[in-house]
């Protein structure tokens, strides 16, 4: 009869090893001396640092307004997470079960947390703050001169004057910016390389009974679905604040608005060292291991670099042999391809096509995934368990959950706004405004026409963030942004988000199950290593990066600053919808075809298997 949770934790916390330091005997900590105090622990340090990972996507547009960066550029910022971490994985997992795990945990979980604290102090290497009414700084991108309606205009002279020698300097600092956010970026991935490989063998080293290790890592698993939820709900509230904490009349509604990014880096890094700090004194093993764990301990602990790296060839020649794992890992990287540049970019792809400020877009999209995953994923495991379903059976049910995602995808072609009508691009205003060269600053005159600039609407002054004394428009003034269109397709969009999420994240377990039934136990661990490591290398890197570019090709206005592109002012939305939907339609076609194939092959498979063993036990009668 399997030991109450209760039984366990008494067992674990009586049983130390002889060799725990004196942390361990004080009296005060021997209440890490606990699977379940562990576990939450261990929960939380997975919650605060998935926050922060998440946290960076929800800020893209920020980010891009703050440091003039192209979509490209903020993809490859999202990239070098991974690349951290695909570096450094296989290297860390091994090696690292040598050592003290929760205090290796402990150390790679601060190293995550102090990446996050410096990526906040970059918000003082721009000079990007909210504008306000008294500044007419050429260097200041999208000046009120800049701007309004006058008889002549030399933007050439505006660069060689005074204000060209701050442009180069910010435009410097910029880069520096840039440089530092991949190498924060880059740390952070390898401060989480250790957690689920270290973190999930801990847990299945130290539980009593083996039958409740899925308990105790669900407890980790479950609190890590809250990280993206907070991460996102607070990204939207943060957007709303300004990014230099003063005071201003202008609305998060401006196109012109940045947000306190930094102040979630700050908050999820200092949060994420505070979490990591009591797995220090958590001890080396709370229960005692047996004979062969100990043996085999002692072995890994004795093999070198050279032996480790030598093994890796043959394990994953005799891995890729199997054809369903081959296959199912096929199935998954082109799903995840689709799903992580989706969610690398959805606040922003959101916030563009149906004109909603960033801040909006991120609390709408938090609130859907958190629900959603957490059912969805629940429900998979659910009736994967009541349907008892064998490997062929969860086959089927990927297959099914294969098509009803690429099915929802198309509905998203209808399921998005048209492009705004923008008035005065090609020409000057009635008053003769000189107006070639003016940035685009769209701007809505009260009764749904939007000019490309206050230029272009004529406008000759401005106040609290109004422009007034517009020739081209009826009441004489002009509020900044584009015009509503009243599209109704913002709330279909999040209905067709929700059921995404939770259709897809049903396949979760399923797809787990599939791979565990495919492979030998000697091969499922360092296959679980081997399947991170080929999904990093060939999705989690590139595909914010292509999602970077596919979003760059569809700009149609770029800010610029004396000649140097800065970040995309303006896209076209109708071209958006159309390429990134077409991807994911086209990647969610192969996953299905590819679960065709899988069902098929395993289907022969298990026949010959039935038939192999029904042929030995027919020879086992003869010989009796």
């Amino acid at each position: 009869m399997a030991k109450s949770i209760t039984e366990e934790n008494y067992s674990a916390t009586n049983n130390k090893t002889n060799n725990e330091d004196i942390y361990g005997q004080q009296t005060c900590l021997q209440k890490c001396h606990n699977i379940t105090v562990y576990s939450v622990i261990y929960g939380l340090t997975v919650l605060m640092t998935n926050a922060l990972t998440v946290y960076i996507s929800s800020q893209i547009t920020t980010l891009e307004r703050q440091f003039d960066l192209s979509s490209s550029q903020s993809g490859f910022i999202l990239s070098c997470n991974d690349i951290g971490f695909t570096v450094t994985v296989l290297f860390v997992s091994h090696f690292g079960i040598r050592y003290h795990i929760p205090r290796v945990l402990s150390l790679f979980t601060i190293i995550y947390g102090l990446s996050g604290v410096s990526t906040s102090f970059l918000r003082f290497l721009s000079d990007h703050g909210i504008p306000n009414d008294n500044e007419n700084s050429i260097s200041q991108r999208n000046t009120t001169s800049n701007l309004l309606c006058v008889i002549s205009r030399n933007t050439t002279l505006d660069c060689m004057t005074e204000g060209h020698e701050n442009s180069s300097g910010s435009v410097y600092r910029m880069k520096i910016a840039f440089i530092l956010l991949c190498i924060f970026m880059g740390v952070q991935g390898f401060g989480k390389a250790p957690r689920s490989s270290l973190g999930t063998f801990y847990i299945d080293s130290n539980v009593p009974d083996k039958t409740r290790t899925g308990f105790y890592l669900g407890i980790s698993s479950t609190m890590a679905l809250f990280g993206p939820f907070l991460a996102i709900t607070l990204g939207g509230v943060f957007g709303k604040i300004p990014v230099d904490l003063k005071e201003t009349t202008m609305e998060p509604t401006d196109p012109r608005w940045i947000g306190a990014w930094w102040i979630g880096f700050l908050l999820f890094g200092v949060l994420g060292i505070a979490a990591g700090l009591p797995l220090f004194f958590c001890p080396r093993h709370i229960e005692p291991a047996d004979n062969a764990v100990n043996e085999k301990q002692e072995h890994d602990g004795e093999s070198s670099c050279f032996s480790f790296l030598k093994d890796i060839p043959i394990a994953l020649f005799r891995i890729l042999r199997k054809p369903v794992y081959s296959l199912t890992i096929l199935a998954l990287l082109f799903k995840l391809f689709g799903v992580i540049g989706g969610l690398s970019f959805g606040p922003k792809y959101t916030e563009n096509q149906f004109n909603i400020p960033t801040w909006k877009a991120n609390i709408i999209l938090g609130a859907e995934k958190l629900v959603t995953a957490t059912l969805g994923t629940f429900l998979g495991g659910y009736l994967t368990s009541r349907l008892k379903l064998g490997r062929q059976g969860c086959i089927k049910m990927c297959l099914l959950i294969a098509a009803i995602c690429t099915s929802l995808n198309s509905l998203n072609f209808i399921f998005g706004c048209e492009n705004p009508d923008i008035i005065g691009k090609d020409k000057s205003s009635s008053q003769s405004c000189q107006c070639e060269g003016v940035q685009f600053m769209g701007v809505c005159d009260g009764v749904g026409r939007t000019f490309y600039s206050p230029c272009h609407a004529g406008c000759t002054t401005m106040i609290s963030n109004i422009y007034s004394n517009c020739s081209e428009t009826a009441n004489g003034t002009v509020s900044i942004g584009i015009c509503q269109s009243n599209c109704p397709y913002l709330i279909p969009y999040v209905a067709v988000a929700v059921l995404l999420t939770f259709v897809g994240t049903m396949g979760v377990i399923p797809v787990s199950l599939i791979i565990l039934r495919s492979l030998d136990d000697r091969d499922k661990s360092i296959a679980f290593g081997m399947q991170s490591f080929i999904l990093s290398l060939t999705v989690f890197i590139p595909a914010p990066i292509v999602f970077g570019h596919l979003f760059d090709s569809v700009c149609k206005e770029w800010s610029t600053s004396c000649g140097t592109k800065g970040a995309c002012a303006l896209y076209d939305i109708e071209a958006m919808r159309y390429t990134l939907n077409s991807v994911e339609v086209g990647v969610g076609l192969i996953v299905f075809v590819i679960y065709i194939f899988i069902f098929h092959i395993a289907k022969r498979d298990d026949a010959k298997k039935k038939n192999s063993e029904n042929g030995h036990e027919m020879n086992k009668t003869i010989v009796i």
